[in-house]
């Protein structure tokens, strides 16, 4: 019974030792961990590391702003060492090596470049085409050319539209794009004038396919185009680059109607007009166009320039010789276009100067005279004679052509009658 006793204080002992030093060790924070704690901090080493970071990150604020980015867009006659000079750079003997692999070499036009450098010290040219992209690093003295992968698609679409107010609001509306309504003009120009012909009711309608590059728009060609003007009905058809009527006949004719595109005739042709500045009756041999200053003006026809300069009145001036029989007159220009001279052969629809107000003029405006053998003609009156005829072999080649879209042809044909 003694030894019994004994046994279970000694239990008991060990048990209330257990509950006070659970008791003793709670009441301690963590206790169930060892932290070793600090008391008093560093400065020293606080202050060295604040201005060790302060001193990296302004480090790299400084490369940054002393790094300095110029774009350009190549120039006729430019290359890239030109391009460097501008900027006071030397052009690294790697560019102008000529290797197959340094894409430096043939730079095209409107090619996009862009120096990266700093200071006096060049790190990098990137040079961006449609095709590829061109990158030299000067830290590793290397050229590295990319090709671009380029997605190309062509859509056909179809618009058309009857005319309201103008012919221009009622393209937008439509859907075309100024690019294409130009296109259109151009297309009916010789038949058409776009200022003085066009009706409220008039209907036109183009068939095209928009050619896309990477997503992006890049031209427009039209394939087939109608338009009905006055209850005439005028269709375009596209072959070998350009456009014929069904029968064959070509829709360009011997001379434009107009010398510049979307005019107000100010002044027509008239023997017995009353001068505005002047104020005698004085004949005006010759049609005015009024347009902003700038329009550009071109040749109505094939010829060659036989005279350009200050005329009197006139002002600046342009005469136009085509072949033995006509010439045509410009006159009031701003400015001529670069590289007209005496002698120099235009095209038809060839940009040849910029609407102007020199000479005798009350306001900007394309004065147009139109001459056969020497004597003036109404140029509004005169009829022009037909572009070449197809042969009826090419006839059948253009509308073979065309025969998968004569249905929506047809369709647009009848969208406004």
């Amino acid at each position: 019974m003694k030894e019994f006793l004994y046994k279970s204080k000694k239990i008991i002992s060990i048990f209330i030792i257990i509950i006070v030093s659970i008791y003793l060790y709670s009441n301690k924070p963590y206790s169930l961990y060892e932290i070793n704690r600090i008391d008093k901090i560093d400065n020293i080493k606080v202050k060295g590391n604040k201005y060790f970071y302060l001193n990296e990150i302004n480090k790299i604020k400084k490369q940054k702003k002393e790094l300095s980015k110029k774009t350009f867009y190549v120039k006729k006659n430019e290359n890239i060492s030109l391009l460097l000079k501008k900027i006071n750079l030397l052009t690294p003997a790697l560019i102008v090596k000529k290797t197959k692999n340094n894409c430096f070499n043939n730079i095209n036009i409107n090619d996009e470049i862009v120096i990266n450098y700093s200071g006096n010290k060049l790190k990098s040219i990137i040079r961006k085409s449609k095709a590829d992209k061109c990158v030299y690093e000067s830290n590793a003295n290397s050229i590295v050319n990319h090709k671009l992968s380029i997605s190309e698609d062509i859509e056909q679409r179809v618009y058309f539209n009857k005319i309201k107010n103008s012919f221009y609001s009622s393209a937008i509306n439509s859907g075309l794009n100024p690019n294409e309504i130009m296109s259109l003009a151009d297309i009916f120009g010789w038949d058409i004038d776009f200022t003085q012909d066009i009706r409220k009711g008039d209907s036109f309608g183009v068939v095209l396919d928009r050619k896309y590059s990477n997503n992006k728009l890049g031209s427009s060609l039209i394939k087939y185009a109608i338009f009905k003007n006055r209850k005439k009905t005028y269709e375009a058809y596209y072959f070998n680059k350009k456009y014929y009527a069904k029968n064959g006949n070509s829709m360009r004719k011997q001379f434009l109607r107009a010398p510049i595109d979307f005019y107000r005739i100010s002044s027509r042709f008239d023997r017995k007009r009353l001068h505005p500045i002047f104020k005698k009756v004085r004949p005006h041999l010759g049609t005015d166009y009024a347009a902003p200053t700038g329009t550009p003006i071109y040749s109505t026809g094939d010829g060659k320039i036989i005279f350009k300069g200050k005329k009197g009145g006139y002002g600046n001036t342009i005469i136009i010789k085509h072949g033995n029989i006509y010439s045509t007159l410009y006159a009031h220009m701003s400015k001529f276009k670069k590289g007209m001279r005496v002698g120099k052969k235009v095209k038809q629809k060839e940009i040849i100067g910029y609407v102007g107000s020199t000479g005798y003029s009350t306001g900007p405006h394309v004065h147009y005279e139109f001459r056969v053998r020497g004597k003036h003609k109404n140029s509004l009156k005169v009829k022009f004679k037909k572009g070449k005829k197809l042969s009826n072999a090419n006839i059948k080649k253009m509308r073979l052509s065309h025969k998968m879209n004569e249905s929506i042809y047809s369709w647009v044909k009848g969208a406004y009658k």
